[in-house]
Parts: C-alpha cells; structure tokens; sequence
C-alpha cells in the first residue's frame, strides 16, 4: 500500500486498490497501519458500505462528503449548506457542483442525475487533492450497489492532475458480482 501510495505521487495520479480477504483476516488492521504512515502526507477520508437499507447507493460518498465538509448529524440543512460550500471553489462550475453535491446529501428538493453525481463527485474529489493527495478508504465494498461501484472505476478512470490514491476492502464475495 505505501509503495502503491509513492507511486501515485510520484505519477501525479489516480490509483485504485483493493485489499480484498475473508471477513477478520485482518483488511481493516493493515489498512490503519498503512493510514498511519501518509497521515501526515495525505488528506484522509473514508466511507462504508451498508449491507442493507434503502438509499444506500451512495452512502460511502455522503460520508466522504460529511467528513470532507465537517457536517455533523445534527447540523441543519442550512448548516450543511453554508459548509458544503467551503468546499467548493466560487464559481458557475463550483455552484453546479455544490448543486448537485447538495442533492445527493439530502440537501436539495431534487437528487442529480448518476451521470451529473459522477462529475460532481469527481470535481470534488479533483478539488480536495489540488492542494496535497489525498486517500479515500471504502470499507466492505462487497456490498456496494452496482452503481457505486461503477462510480469508482470512474474517478480510477477519469481523474487527472492530482493524486488520489483509493483503497478499497472487500470480502472474496466481491468477485462474485465484479
């Protein structure tokens, strides 16, 4: 993971990796460790897939977002807001994304498209690594829906100019549906 991590700054560059083993062989453990190490060189943001629930889709990506923004459970909507928007830069393209980034949390009467949350959440993503890498941790996505899963070989895809270095765990069951 660290020499994963080099590489994808040195290459200026997006990189997915999955740490992929049965349930307690120890995924989460070699994951912080390997946290401990870039802490200090990296923004570090994680999320979690649910196993079950409704509008789970994107639940791992709202929890970036939260994170990201510093918005709490119990902020109001327009708390959320006024801190969603620090972090997007000013702008016509920075409102579209604070559009539609405020839709998928829940913030706006209406949720975007899956092709408009892709970009949104690419820009964001692209934005909070302009400044230093930055390491998104997913855990269990074994149980990600088909369309988050897709949204993650986007940003492996389609980012550019910056290094993000993703870390995925997932139980074998993975290669099941991917």
């Amino acid at each position: 993971l660290r020499d994963g991590f080099d590489r994808a700054v040195e290459a200026t560059a997006c990189t997915l990796v999955t740490v992929m083993g049965p349930a307690g062989i120890g995924k989460s453990r070699l994951t912080t460790e390997f946290i401990g190490t870039v802490r200090d060189r990296a923004t570090l943001l994680e999320g979690k897939c649910l196993s079950y629930g409704e509008g789970i889709t994107f639940s791992p990506i709202v929890e970036v977002l939260r994170g990201a923004a510093g918005i709490a459970e119990e902020d109001s909507p327009d708390e959320a807001r006024v801190k969603l928007t620090g972090l997007v830069p000013d702008g016509d393209v920075g409102e579209v994304i604070r559009l539609r980034l405020a839709g998928l949390l829940g913030l706006a009467e209406a949720a975007p498209g899956i092709q408009e949350t892709f970009w949104a959440v690419r820009k964001l993503v692209e934005e909070l690594a302009s400044d230093q890498p930055l390491v998104l941790v997913f855990d269990d996505i074994q149980w990600g829906e088909p369309t988050f899963l897709d949204l993650l070989e986007y940003l492996a895809d389609w980012i550019r100019g910056v290094t993000v270095f993703i870390v995925c765990m997932a139980r074998p069951e993975l290669l099941e549906i991917r």
